[in-house]
């Protein structure tokens, strides 16, 4: 970009086998054709132009998104000092002075030139990084979101049940524990049990005894929604309070509840499996019993609370409302009942029981003439443990057949005992069913 045609002919001789020359003889003309395509590896601009002068075109070039990277030299014969520095101050690159030293000016384009090959790789160099990272960004995301994805779909398939698609245990329990954790306030969990549901299992088979379960799943499931102190086992869209423990069994947990509070809301889900269901053209039916413990005052951590709610159901199925709330009493598994398993084998064995006898006499003549043996525990540490204590354990633990054995060779040796004294009486002894 020169305005001498001296100047510009010599540069286009020796550049010739150097580079494609494009000339601009004033400054307007200059940034048009830097605009144009191909864009130019190198401007020389003349620093006097006669319309726009050359600082001015470097500025507008610089400012130019389009032209800001194309390496500038000004040629000039002003004075260099002044010149140069306003030159290098609007972005130069490189000063060349006229009168022009041409193999100087050729080696110095050349070597721009060069520099502007070398940035122009580097540039495409990063370019084609830049895609390659942002290619393999997407791909990294993309892998991300998909590892999210299953991670999240596993998380769900280990806290929630796949048949009915309801909070399992673990997440009832994370409930229990969070809410124990956050808060003193007292609650109830509920324990609700589907009665009858074994027969259906057995006469339509379990792939459609599941598909059964889930239709009543999701009734008890609306019901518990509809509760307004049940507790949200899991906070999402569905607001799940029902949960699903094993089997046929499903469980809730109801806080601010007295008595009445909680066999309303129980009565509710049961009149719910009271109902029919309509499968595959068949009206099936059957029940269920709730069972109930409350916290404190039946436990704190989660797995006593469930313990004592199977015993409540345990009860609730002899009872006509088919609800109990579980206390001490009904549990036969507290620890005075365990010990006294163990204690009452050694009894046997070290013969500490005893036998009394209920005398039954003859009115008229006032003679005894036979006698009912009972059996008697005087333990050494609870001090009177009574038979309707023990004995219902020695069923359970199939001890009754060792101790109905001690309580027989007891009342015959006892018999022959009292026929030596002269009282020939006849002993009866009681016999409990499982021994028959």
């Amino acid at each position: 970009m020169d305005d001498e045609p001296l100047v510009i002919e010599l540069l286009r001789c020796a550049l010739d086998s150097t580079a494609d020359i494009v000339v601009a003889e004033d400054g307007s003309n200059a940034i048009m054709l830097a605009h144009s395509a191909p864009l130019p590896d190198l401007i020389l601009l003349d620093v006097g132009l006669p319309d726009i002068d050359g600082h001015e075109v470097c500025r507008q070039l610089k400012k130019s998104s389009v032209t800001e990277d194309i390496p500038i030299i000004f040629t000039t014969a002003r004075d260099m000092s002044d010149d140069e520095t306003q030159g290098f101050t609007v972005g130069a690159a490189d000063y060349i002075t006229k009168p022009l030293n041409l193999p100087i000016t050729v080696a110095r384009v050349r070597v721009h030139l060069e520099s502007r090959r070398l940035h122009r790789q580097v540039k495409q160099h990063n370019e084609h990084l830049d895609q390659l990272v942002q290619a393999r960004t997407r791909e990294l995301e993309t892998e991300m979101r998909h590892r999210q994805e299953m991670e999240k779909r596993f998380i769900h398939q280990v806290c929630h049940d796949s048949t009915t698609g309801l909070p399992n245990l673990s997440l009832l329990r994370r409930c229990i524990t969070q809410h124990t954790t956050e808060s003193s306030e007292p609650f109830a969990l509920v324990l609700i049990v589907i009665t009858g549901f074994h027969e259906i299992n057995n006469t339509l088979g379990h792939q459609h005894g599941n598909q059964l379960l889930a239709q009543v799943a999701m009734r008890l499931h609306e019901i518990s929604r509809q509760i307004d102190n049940a507790v949200a086992i899991e906070k999402d869209s569905v607001n799940h309070k029902l949960a699903r423990l094993e089997g046929v069994s499903f469980g809730l947990v109801l806080t601010g509840a007295d008595h009445d509070n909680i066999f309303m809301h129980v009565n509710r889900l049961l009149k719910v499996l009271d109902k029919p269901v309509e499968y595959q053209g068949m009206a099936l039916s059957f029940g269920g019993v709730a069972g109930v413990t409350l916290s404190p005052d039946h436990g704190r951590d989660f797995n006593t609370l469930l313990r004592h709610t199977h015993i409540a159901c345990e009860q609730a199925m002899h009872r006509p409302e088919h609800f109990a709330v579980y206390s001490e009493e009904m549990n036969p598994y507290n620890e005075r009942r365990l010990s006294l398993m163990g204690e009452l084998r050694s009894a046997i064995l070290n013969n500490t029981l005893t036998l009394a006898f209920q005398p039954q006499c003859s009115l008229s003549d006032n003679v005894v003439l036979s006698a009912e043996a009972l059996i008697r525990w005087q333990h050494p540490q609870l001090g009177f443990v009574p038979p309707d204590e023990f004995i219902p354990l020695a069923e359970q633990t199939g001890v009754i057949k060792s101790l109905t054995q001690w309580v027989l060779n007891e009342a015959i040796r006892q018999c022959v005992a009292f026929e030596k004294a002269g009282y020939p009486l006849i002993i009866s002894v009681n016999l409990s069913a499982r021994n028959l």
